[in-house]
């Protein structure tokens, strides 16, 4: 433990807990806990601002994780892996055009994007709205999957008007190839602050393609 900086030449076995930043040159067993996590091979739990692993069997739980390979979950507003970035575009009832960037790990990925025209502000495009989710992916077969996540939106109405929900999504998946994904399913839209249209809890459905 260190109010500063730890650093372990060796293998790691236990906990490294730090203020600032944590570095295990070879292995750790076990977890960091700190502002700034680095560990090569790590087996255990990286909790932190940033975090930072070559191969990682266990769980980041971070703003920022970076890892070549994760065996386990990688959860935060950004995660970076191996083959783990992708642009998302979806439609739906509610909002109608969609774009985003997906940061997948194997079983858990986090969207931001950003749509334009919904059902209250029809096809007006001036009005953007800002997304994100936090998801649990889960294999089912080679090619199907299913993705269920809970998202974030808020749309600017101009000045300090805004409407925000939550969104509970459904989602199953076919992979034709490791860049390329159709999806198609829905769940409910929940109003937090309406300043245009009903506040009312609205069945979404959604169909997109992942890259």
């Amino acid at each position: 433990m260190a109010s500063g900086f730890n650093a372990a030449k060796g293998a790691v076995a236990g906990a490294q807990i730090a203020v600032g930043a944590n570095v295990a040159f070879e292995s750790i067993q076990g977890f960091q806990g700190g502002g700034v996590n680095y560990g090569t091979e790590v087996s255990g739990m990286q909790l932190g601002i940033i975090n930072v692993g070559r191969h990682v069997k266990g769980v980041q739980l971070g703003v920022i994780n970076i890892a070549e390979e994760v065996d386990g979950v990688a959860l935060g507003l950004v995660s970076i892996s191996r083959n783990s970035i992708h642009p998302v575009v979806w439609a739906g009832n509610l909002s109608y055009t969609n774009v985003g960037i997906k940061f997948a790990t194997k079983y858990a990925y986090t969207i931001l994007g950003v749509g334009f025209g919904s059902n209250e502000t029809k096809l007006e495009f001036n009005h953007p709205e800002s997304f994100a989710a936090l998801g649990l992916h889960l294999p089912i077969t080679e090619h199907i999957d299913l993705d269920l996540d809970a998202a974030y939106t808020e749309q600017q109405l101009g000045g300090d008007a805004a409407n925000r929900a939550l969104h509970a999504r459904v989602l199953p998946g076919w992979s034709f190839a490791r860049h390329l994904r159709v999806f198609a399913g829905g769940g409910a839209r929940i109003p937090l602050a309406f300043d245009q249209g009903s506040p009312a809890v609205r069945p979404e459905g959604v169909v997109g393609v992942q890259f």
